[in-house]
């Protein structure tokens, strides 16, 4: 753990779980990324000139990148059964960046693995969350 001095920050990824089904759970989040958007459509008058924004389909987007993880303690093996597809639910537990926390589904591409034989392997996973039909619900 890192010995902070100063001011309070967010460091690092700590507190951050993601369950997707399959696994016992991706518990070591290494990277993330959110960002909210939103469709826009511009209306402009006779002078091409912006005379108003509508703003719909708001979304946000979260990707990131998880070692891969089990409940079982010194051990260098763990079997995947299953991975989760394009459409799956995946669920996010932030306590540290709660706009991050909550259902999301898995976007395209799909996930990830990558494995070498000199480091733990790694999923990168894209999802994305509807916010305003709360979808998924």
């Amino acid at each position: 753990m890192a010995t902070v001095k100063g001011t309070s920050v967010i460091f690092g990824c700590d507190g951050s779980t993601a369950t997707l089904t399959g696994l016992a759970s991706f518990s070591l989040l290494q990277s993330s990324e959110f960002a909210p958007d939103a469709d826009k459509n511009e209306v402009m008058d006779s002078g091409g000139n912006v005379k108003t924004v509508v703003f719909s389909n708001f979304r946000s987007a979260l990707s990131g990148e998880l070692i891969i993880d089990g409940a079982t303690t010194d051990s260098d093996t763990l079997t995947v059964t299953s991975f989760p597809t394009t459409g799956s639910l995946v669920t996010i537990t932030d306590a540290e960046f709660t706009p991050a926390a909550g259902t999301w589904i898995v976007d395209s591409p799909g996930p990830r693995v990558t494995r070498t034989n000199n480091a733990p392997a790694r999923a990168t996973f894209n999802l994305i969350r509807y916010d305003s039909n709360s979808l998924p619900s």
